[in-house]
């Protein structure tokens, strides 16, 4: 590798022949693409929208989640006839849209359902009930009933896990 210095490689007469002059183009065009396209959309959806990608004539566009990109989906038809307008977008052939996963919620933790103790008992009575004819039956039932909880039988409680501590 050489020994440029920086000031060297950001200089004009460098700026596209190496890869941060590269970079430093792309992000530019990527930008402006983003102003123009922005500039054509209402407000409250125009921050949401970025240019990913304009390659073989289609246009990539990110909108920050699902509900920006159907607002956005609605108003193609139109947006694709002004962006035809515009120099950048002339070769236009199509329009892709794509939701920003990075900013996706991870899905909620599974709530652990624990039975009653009236329910526990019931299902061991039944399971006992079910005599000798039904011996796998009656097992699943009672591990089943196994599972239960402290629980008072209020509503609003939430009742432990076996892991949580009993203090």
């Amino acid at each position: 590798m050489t020994d440029r210095k920086i000031d060297d490689l950001l200089q004009k007469r460098h700026r596209h022949h190496t890869p941060l002059g590269r970079l430093i183009h792309d992000s530019t065009k990527h930008q402006a693409w983003t102003d123009a396209v922005r500039s054509l959309l209402p407000a409250t959806l125009a921050a949401e929208v970025a240019v990913v990608n304009f390659r073989a004539q289609t246009l990539v566009l990110q909108a920050s989640n699902a509900s920006f990109a159907t607002r956005l989906r609605y108003l193609l038809p139109e947006l694709t006839i002004k962006l035809r307008i515009l120099g950048d977008f002339q070769a236009l052939d199509g329009v892709r849209i794509t939701v920003n996963q990075s900013q996706k919620a991870p899905p909620p933790a599974p709530i652990q359902r624990r039975l009653s103790a009236a329910s526990a008992e019931n299902l061991a009575n039944f399971a006992k009930s079910l005599g000798t004819k039904y011996v796998d039956l009656e097992a699943a039932f009672l591990r089943l009933s196994k599972q239960s909880a402290p629980f008072s039988g209020n509503r609003d409680e939430v009742p432990r896990t076996p892991n949580q501590d009993r203090t």
